[in-house]
């Protein structure tokens, strides 16, 4: 479970713009709901799986090594391998610092927009 005293309304207020959804539509009204809807997201297999290949591409693209992602991200290296080995998932903070890094956006990471900015979501 996620760890609410590190999180804020803000935080919530930009995951759900960035997942383009409005707050009420979503009827989330507890913290409990809300980090229920943050895990289904980020536990999806599918979700997860186009995360890992995108991230693995992306680092190919760019001749990134884990290491090197690390320092240009202040992503600590453990974390990065960590998602590799499919034992986490990466918290919002480092999805946006991978956004910034390959200047794409956390729906592309996973899978919600396709390389063109299409948006793609799963029913």
């Amino acid at each position: 479970m996620h760890k609410w005293n590190s999180y804020g309304p803000s935080l919530i207020q930009d995951l759900v713009k960035q997942l383009k959804m409005d707050y009420k539509f979503l009827q989330l009204n507890s913290r409990q709901e809300i980090d229920q809807f943050i895990n289904r997201i980020m536990t999806k297999e599918s979700y997860g799986e186009v995360f890992l290949k995108r991230l693995k591409e992306l680092m190919q693209e760019n001749n990134l090594n884990q290491s090197t992602l690390s320092v240009q991200t202040n992503i600590p290296r453990g974390m990065i391998v960590s998602w590799h080995q499919g034992i986490k998932n990466p918290s919002l903070d480092a999805m946006a610092a991978l956004a910034i890094r390959f200047k794409c956006s956390i729906d592309y990471l996973i899978g919600l927009e396709d390389e063109f900015g299409n948006k793609v979501y799963a029913t």
